[in-house]
């Protein structure tokens, strides 16, 4: 009969630990990320250790589907920020072109301006084909170049001012937009 007792009294302790012992850590770091430089489609130098929390995702202008679909949905996230004051100042995008022989500085304006992209938080950057590469496989992000298509992983990151990437996103496909509540609520998390 004690035996049982105390095996009840083990249970409710591991119970009462496990849902009250506190958790601060609701986006844990999955991953440092390397701080790069890169230009920026207007021709400027955009350095990636600035102090700020970022979504970074990965694209290409010739993408007939994900991409676009993506920065439609990041242009609403972009408006939502802004209206938080939260846009520029704590929190930017960083989208990076897989093809950077194929998207010049001009390419990718008019790119982004057919999304009314705001480069102030907004950076649509671009590097050299190696560069690209070892920014893309430091991110664990895997993509290959046929002809004119690129296949690549549909993933967003989300990277603390640290740069240690937080929180995974799947990027828009033509049956689920991207998940823009759960980007903001953890968007939240990491400024306040």
């Amino acid at each position: 009969m004690k035996k049982w007792i105390w095996v009840m009294l083990v249970v409710a302790g591991s119970v009462l630990v496990y849902f009250l012992w506190p958790n601060d850590e609701k986006l844990p770091a999955l991953k440092s990320i390397e701080p790069f430089q890169v230009e920026t489609m207007e021709g400027d130098t955009y350095d990636f250790n600035n102090n700020k929390v970022k979504i970074v995702a990965f694209f290409y202008t010739n993408c007939p589907d994900i991409c676009p679909l993506t920065f439609v949905d990041l242009k609403q996230l972009q408006e939502q920020l802004k209206e938080k004051g939260t846009f520029a100042e704590k929190i930017e995008f960083v989208t990076v072109t897989l093809d950077p022989e194929f998207d010049t500085k001009e390419r990718l304006v008019q790119y982004a301006n057919a999304f009314d992209v705001d480069p102030t938080g907004w950076k649509v950057v671009r590097t050299s084909l190696e560069q690209t590469d070892d920014i893309a496989t430091d991110f664990q992000m895997s993509f290959k170049k046929e002809d004119n298509f690129i296949v690549h992983r549909t993933t967003m990151y989300l990277v603390d001012a640290d740069h240690k990437i937080r929180a995974l996103y799947d990027m828009a496909d033509p049956d689920e937009k991207v998940d823009l509540n759960q980007i903001m609520m953890d968007l939240t998390e990491l400024v306040e």
